[in-house]
């Protein structure tokens, strides 16, 4: 419902909306920077905070509650965000300050941590945007086993490689330089990866959180 509020030029909430969900997403590996990204049993949400180490206080499984009122819902790429006023306009949401996530996002009880969801590249939705997925029986492409998940000399840009399943079905695998597992090569066998469902626009991406996702340990089909 919250999110579906948004208006093109990003919009302040106004009125006394609380959201609650769990906790998906951990900024420990270095793969997600001042992001908390929340689910419930309708959807999911990225919460941007200007504050690292996000792990140390918000677990995977932790529930969390968000007073939205002052804040605002701004889009990135077709992305639905929250986060503060922003100051520049070229951005619909900025970093909600570290001084005052206090004043918005509320811990509350600790529970288990979200199973995800278990899909196919080829049933994958908008609407499971933000929300942890699970995408079986899928192995990187041949050309790019050479690589590792990402270029460590380029820190400030991302890269995609790409996931394939037995249908030829193709998928984004998107990682930060900074990750700390960025410089490590690309496993060559099929099996199982999990992680957070974004899209740039209409193109599906998948963000690991560890490498502890990713279990490729089976031959190749």
């Amino acid at each position: 419902q919250l999110k579906s509020m948004y208006a093109t030029g990003g919009m302040e909430i106004t009125d006394d909306i609380i959201i609650g969900g769990k906790v998906i997403s951990e900024d420990k590996e270095g793969n997600f920077y001042k992001s908390l990204v929340i689910q419930d049993n309708t959807a999911g949400i990225n919460i941007k905070l200007n504050s690292t180490e996000l792990y140390n206080f918000y677990k995977p499984g932790q529930i969390v509650y968000l007073k939205c009122k002052g804040l605002q819902l701004g889009g990135y790429a077709g992305l639905v965000e929250i986060g503060a006023i922003p100051t520049d306009n070229k951005y619909e949401a900025d970093f909600i300050p570290d001084g005052v996530i206090g004043n918005y996002l509320f811990k509350g009880e600790k529970k288990e941590p979200v199973e995800p969801r278990a899909l196919s590249i080829g049933t994958l939705h908008k609407s499971f945007e933000y929300t942890l997925i699970k995408l079986d029986e899928v192995q990187f492409i041949s050309s790019e086993l050479v690589l590792n998940y990402a270029d460590t000399q380029s820190k400030e840009k991302p890269q995609n490689r790409t996931l394939i399943d037995k249908n030829g079905k193709k998928i984004i695998v998107r990682t930060s330089g900074c990750a700390r597992f960025a410089d490590e090569p690309l496993p060559k066998g099929s099996g199982s990866v999990t992680g957070i469902l974004t899209y740039f626009n209409t193109t599906a991406q998948l963000t690991i959180i560890s490498l502890n996702d990713v279990k490729l340990d089976n031959p190749r089909f």
